[in-house]
């Protein structure tokens, strides 16, 4: 673990073919690395791997891997996610893509769940595409995503967890899917841009503080909703 944390001048690194690990904070904090060449037989990188590796833009992620630790790529300068169909379906720790430079995101088919603060605070992130089989949005998994203008649920998702696009203040068009059960405490709070909702005839409940500080001018509540929380809809 740690075995080239902060080493500040680091530009590249090429691992070895027999490397199966990157461990914990491996490469965290090395604030100039650029390149990085992983070898095909990685399964597993570590917690904050590669987190605060500001120049960092582009890595290529090996088929074999299995697992991304928490914050793994937290605050590093990824500009593309390197997940893609390729992949099997990689375990992703929470924060793990925390404060990247992503401008667009396509997450793969595979995922079924966005773990919790997967994404919170790309502040550069405008374009987001969910595949069908998402059904859970986790725990402030795009809390922060200032200039995120739309997001487009597609079929799948079930939950949309607490603090999951609280803070998006560009955020001024959801589409909400049929199916959608639960939306959790603050999921939308502060998102000053969002002037109108649908929400869909499936719905439950509604958390606590759900769309506090929005936009909305009026919404019509489903007959299927069971439970509004406190301050649901509060300014």
């Amino acid at each position: 673990a740690g075995t080239f944390e902060g080493c500040s001048a680091l530009t590249d690194i090429s691992l070895a073919s027999t490397i199966r690990t990157v461990g914990d904070s491996a490469f965290s904090g090395c604030k100039a690395l650029k390149s990085v060449s992983l070898p095909d037989m990685v399964e597993e990188i570590g917690e904050e791997a590669f987190s605060g590796c500001k120049t960092l833009a582009s890595i290529a992620l090996p088929n074999s891997l299995l697992s991304i630790g928490d914050r793994a790529f937290a605050s590093a300068g990824l500009t593309a996610f390197p997940l893609g169909e390729s992949h099997q379906a990689v375990a992703i720790g929470e924060e793990a893509f925390s404060n990247c430079a992503f401008a667009s995101l396509a997450l793969p088919g595979w995922m079924t769940a966005i773990p919790k603060g997967a994404f919170t605070g790309c502040g550069k992130l405008t374009q987001l595409d969910f595949p069908e089989t998402v059904t859970e949005i986790g725990e402030g998994a795009f809390e922060a995503c200032t200039r995120l203008e739309s997001v487009f649920l597609a079929g799948g998702v079930r939950t949309i967890g607490s603090a999951a696009f609280s803070g998006c203040a560009a955020l001024g068009d959801v589409t909400l899917n049929d199916g959608l059960e639960a939306i959790g405490d603050e999921a939308f709070s502060q998102c000053k841009s969002l002037k109108t909702i649908l929400l869909p005839q499936t719905l439950l409940t509604i958390g606590k503080r759900a769309f506090m500080g929005t936009g909305l001018k009026s919404v019509s509540i489903p007959a299927s909703v069971s439970l509004i929380d406190d301050g649901a809809f509060s300014l």
